[in-house]
C-alpha cells in the first residue's frame, strides 16, 4: 500500500552538469586513474562536494583502494585540482562530527597521502607502517582505515 504508484527510475548523466534549484553544479574528475572517483563543483556556492577521496581533518585515510603510489600521486593531484577551484565550502566524504567545512579538509587529506607514501617507503611491514602514521597522526579518528589501508599496502591484505 506504502509503494510509489510510479516510481522513478534514475538515468545515466548525460554530460558533466546538472542543474538542482536552478544552480549549475559541474561533475569532475571522470577521467584518467580515479575516473570513478568524481566530485561535485558548484560554482554559485564555490563548493566541493561529493568526493571519497576528501578525509576531515583529524581522520586516518582509506588508503586500501589506492595500491599504487601511481593511484596515490593522481589523488594527490586530484586534490590539487579541488584545491585550484578556490573553495569556501569543501564537504568531506568522510569526517568526525564538529569537522569544519572549509578547504583545510583538502591540504590535511593531502598531506597525510604524502605522509603514508613516505612512510610506505621507509618501512618494511603493515605494522611499521600503522605505528609511523600514528606517530605521525596521534589523535586521529577512523583507525581502522589506517589498519586495513596499511596491510593491504604492504601486501598482508587483500582488497
Amino acid at each position: 500500500a506504502n509503494a510509489p504508484r510510479t516510481p522513478v527510475l534514475p538515468r545515466a548523466l548525460s554530460g558533466h552538469t546538472l542543474t538542482v534549484d536552478g544552480q549549475t553544479v559541474d561533475i569532475r574528475g571522470t577521467t584518467g586513474a580515479l575516473a570513478h572517483r568524481p566530485y561535485a563543483w558548484i560554482p554559485s556556492l564555490k563548493a566541493v562536494v561529493g568526493n571519497i577521496g576528501v578525509f576531515g581533518t583529524g581522520t586516518h585515510v582509506w588508503t586500501a583502494d589506492t595500491q599504487t603510489a601511481a593511484e596515490r600521486s593522481a589523488w594527490v593531484a586530484q586534490l590539487d585540482e579541488m584545491a585550484a577551484l578556490q573553495p569556501t565550502l569543501v564537504v568531506p566524504g568522510h569526517m568526525p562530527a564538529g569537522t569544519a567545512l572549509d578547504v583545510g579538509n583538502l591540504a590535511y587529506t593531502k598531506g597525510y597521502l604524502q605522509a603514508f607514501e613516505k612512510n610506505a617507503a621507509a618501512t618494511q611491514t603493515g605494522a611499521e607502517l600503522i605505528e609511523a602514521m600514528k606517530k605521525a597522526y596521534p589523535s586521529a579518528a577512523l583507525g581502522v582505515a589506517l589498519d586495513i589501508g596499511a596491510k593491504v599496502n604492504k601486501g598482508e591484505m587483500k582488497w
